[in-house]
């Protein structure tokens, strides 16, 4: 009896260590799985842990029991961890290798260093997958950085070839020159760093202050036309007397030449005419209308007599003026009524106080009208005649002083001011014209005298305009540009307003200062990189 309860409880045993040991490896399969288990895992293992529990409960009860019912509860707890969690064959081999023996012990230190190690794994996994995770939002952060460069205010595009604002870019956008004004630009990216240097392109300052107001110009000294007078008769006759001479001063109303003309005579002689007709009209007018009162006529009568008489005094008035627009004057056309006077004679008188500069009237000769007898002129003041740099002409106006010398004078200096600014520009000279007034009491200037002038801007607001080298600017659809560096491969086109040009220099009015850096030698070469764009597609026709 007790040799068949040692045996029973032998075969107990060996049954519950194949049990436990099933058991410690189908645990040792979930330590080594990487991260936590599937829900469904999950609650099926916490499942088959609860019944293993009462598995031990029953396997004590079995004991005292029956050990027939101790074999039937290791089973069915053996046959749960099969199903729900099958271990892998490397863990059921190495169970396998433990099913003859003991399994090995585990103290509590040992399990939950276990546990930990799990946890670790576990932790290790979620790391090792949020590494992935960083990993693949660098890689998406990357990607969109690089939509991020194509943008540069928000909003805005950008131009990754350049590396510019797409609107900024100088290579891309040439047409949008056309619409930039002094002062805004337009960015150029060189080749290189060191394209610009290579090349020979130098950076400098401009100059303050605009080109000297006071350089020197060429002028000419004629007549004051608004004083000068060519003389001609207003009606055709012969010369019968000269009374003046070239360079004679003349008062107005002098008497320059007597001429016999048959034109005057006849005039004379209808002015004469017309006055008798005019006295018998009135006389006619005047006896109608007594009758008229007397009631011995018609009203007719009076009306034609009164028509009649209008006639002529239409008639005289004519005449009269006749005479005054062939040169006579009111006294001369009174002497002409009072002494019914028909002489051919006319006299050619001086129209204002002046110097005949010039005489072609001869003793003799037949004048007609549109033919110069003298040409008088006033000499008391000269126009001094000068021509401008068109590049100049925008900044002189009326009223800026002028300071003259000229060949033969020596160093005397005379003082004008500008009166007047062409509006031409000579297609030949590219010159503009300007008159200046010059005082000639003393009569030392003359006409066609040349000299040497300094013209003056008026005083006004302080210069704010810089220089640069004539060559620093450049012109692109009739347009002054110049370069201005920001990097050594970034360039600005910058528009600007130029002035005057002289002495190899230009004015630059706006646009400039005096801070920046802007390209002084080489400015075409900077060109010939922006005039690329116009060989190709820039990066706005991808």
């Amino acid at each position: 009896m007790k040799h068949n309860a040692l045996n029973w409880i032998n075969r107990i045993g060996l049954v519950a260590g194949l049990g436990v040991a099933a058991w410690l490896g189908v645990t040792g399969v979930m330590g080594v799985t990487k991260g936590p288990l599937p829900e469904p895992l999950e609650e099926v293992h916490a499942e088959a842990a609860g019944e293993h529990e009462h598995a031990a409960e029953g396997e004590e009860h079995a004991l005292h029991e029956s050990p027939a019912a101790a074999l039937e509860v290791v089973s069915t707890k053996t046959d749960a961890v099969d199903t729900c969690c099958p271990p892998k064959k490397g863990v059921v081999e190495k169970a396998e290798g433990h099913a003859g023996g003991t399994p090995p012990p585990r103290n509590a230190a040992e399990a939950q260093a276990e546990e930990e190690g799990h946890e670790g794994h576990a932790h290790g996994a979620e790391e090792h997958d949020a590494g992935v995770h960083a990993e693949e939002a660098d890689h998406a952060g990357h990607e969109h950085g690089d939509e991020g460069h194509a943008v540069g205010a928000p909003g805005e595009a950008w131009c990754g070839e350049h590396d510019v604002a797409e609107a900024q870019c100088a290579i891309c956008q040439p047409g949008r020159t056309a619409d930039l004004k002094p002062g805004e630009s337009l960015l150029l990216r060189m080749v290189s760093e060191t394209s610009a240097e290579k090349s020979g392109v130098r950076v400098g300052f401009a100059l303050a202050g605009g080109l000297d107001t006071r350089q020197e110009l060429l002028g000419e000294v004629t007549y004051n036309q608004a004083r000068r007078a060519h003389i001609t008769p207003r009606v055709t006759g012969r010369i019968e007397e000269v009374f003046v001479s070239a360079g004679e001063t003349v008062e107005a109303g002098t008497p320059l030449v007597r001429m016999s003309s048959p034109e005057i005579a006849a005039a004379k002689e209808a002015l004469l005419t017309a006055v008798s007709e005019g006295n018998i009209a009135s006389k006619r007018l005047a006896s109608e209308q007594q009758l008229w009162e007397a009631k011995a006529t018609a009203r007719q009568a009076v009306d034609e007599a009164q028509a009649t008489q209008q006639k002529s005094a239409h008639r005289v008035a004519a005449a009269r003026q006749q005479l005054l627009n062939m040169g006579l004057s009111e006294g001369d056309v009174a002497d002409v009524l009072k002494n019914s006077s028909t002489s051919a004679e006319v006299i050619v008188a001086a129209p204002f106080e002046g110097t005949l500069v010039e005489q072609h009237a001869v003793l003799g000769e037949l004048a007609q009208p549109g033919v110069e007898l003298f040409t008088l002129a006033d000499l008391t003041s000269m126009w001094l005649q000068m021509a401008i740099p068109v590049q100049r002409a925008g900044s002189v106006q009326p009223g800026d002083h002028v300071a003259a010398r000229f060949e033969g004078l020596g160093d005397r200096v005379f003082d004008a001011s500008v009166e007047w600014v062409s509006p031409e520009v000579d297609s030949a000279t590219r010159t503009v014209a300007a008159r200046a007034v010059l005082d000639n009491s003393e009569g030392t200037l003359r006409s066609g005298l040349y000299g040497r002038m300094r013209l003056d801007a008026e005083d006004g607001e302080p210069s704010t305009s810089v220089r640069v080298p004539l060559a620093a600017v450049q012109h692109y659809d009739d347009r002054p540009y110049v370069f201005v560096q920001e990097a050594p491969d970034l360039f600005e086109v910058r528009q600007v307003r130029i002035g005057s040009e002289a002495a190899g220099e230009a004015e630059v009015l706006e646009g400039l200062g005096t801070d920046e850096s802007v390209v002084l030698e080489g400015a075409y070469l900077v060109k010939s990189e922006f005039l690329k764009a116009r060989l190709g597609a820039g990066c706005t026709d991808h």
